[in-house]
């Protein structure tokens, strides 16, 4: 079967004749007649019957009728996607994200970029509260986050997986050993994000299931100011993996082997409901899976 068979059976469906069909693609009669024919034939079966001047769609033809439409808009989504391509016109995807996407989104947007020429990308960082807010205000078409949150009308996909890990600098004692306890830890000094982060919240929770309450942290609000901080010796820190992997060519830090790390949460793309029919939207999404399959 082909699109234009395809096309003259959605119009007779429509419109309950072969004339008004006709008329509606505007080509003659006989030739919906031929293509309609030519689709019968290759199926096997009839996909209408006639009741007077108008026809009605047979079992097989409401079978039919169920896909069709899915059908006819993929194809001209896909010719929509393949035209806009060929525009001139620059564009621009806006991207809200919270301080994981700081290590993340800037080389993938590079690349995304490059593989789409015309297309520019807005990134804004700041935390999960304010990027979702960006989001619903539609002051942004997307937001990238790690932390679980209460959607209600936003629409989400999941495009990869982040994982919290307990860092330290690559020279420090317990780098490198295996099984580190809590007895270990007993003396150390801990950076900890802000209340509300959920880095924190997810720190708190490991703290309670193991029994363990630091005396000696230090409370910063800053991803980067804590990654400064582990690498200048002051403690360990609770961080996203792809901090540390930031610093892998450097091999300046190291993840800690403690029981109950790395914490495992997703990395979702949420938007507005009718960005979910957005080629350069749905673009980006796909593209953003693909590279974080390489860095898990």
């Amino acid at each position: 079967m082909d699109f234009k068979q395809l096309e003259a059976f959605q119009a007779v469906l429509d419109e309950g004749s072969y004339s008004d069909a006709a008329k509606n693609l505007f080509v003659s009669q006989p030739t919906i007649t031929v293509r309609l024919k030519a689709l019968q034939d290759e199926l096997g079966v009839a996909l209408f019957q006639r009741y007077g001047r108008k026809v009605k769609p047979t079992l097989a033809g409401r079978i039919l009728a169920y896909y069709v439409s899915d059908i006819l808009n993929l194809h001209s989504n896909a010719v929509q996607a393949i035209q806009d391509t060929k525009q001139n016109n620059s564009k621009t995807l806006k991207i809200s994200t919270t301080s994981t996407g700081t290590y993340v989104l800037p080389p993938i947007t590079k690349g995304f970029q490059e593989s789409y020429e015309n297309t520019r990308i807005s990134l804004s960082i700041s935390n999960v509260k304010s990027a979702v807010t960006q989001l619903r205000e539609q002051k942004t078409d997307l937001a990238v986050i790690t932390s679980p949150i209460e959607k209600n009308e936003l629409s989400s996909v999941i495009v990869g997986e982040d994982a919290l890990v307990l860092a330290a600098h690559s020279d420090h004692p317990l780098a490198g050993k295996k099984n580190v306890s809590i007895k270990d830890l007993k003396n150390e000094c801990f950076i900890i994000r802000e209340q509300g982060s959920d880095t924190r919240q997810q720190f708190e929770l490991w703290c309670h299931q193991n029994h363990f309450y630091p005396n000696n942290y230090i409370e910063i609000d800053q991803p980067e100011a804590i990654r400064i901080s582990v690498l200048n010796h002051v403690g360990l820190a609770v961080m996203s993996k792809f901090i540390v992997q930031s610093e892998s060519k450097f091999s300046s830090l190291s993840i800690l082997d403690v029981e109950g790390f790395p914490i495992h949460r997703y990395v979702q793309v949420l938007m507005q409901p009718d960005k979910q029919e957005d080629v350069l939207t749905q673009a980006f999404v796909q593209y953003l899976k693909e590279k974080l399959s390489t860095m898990s």
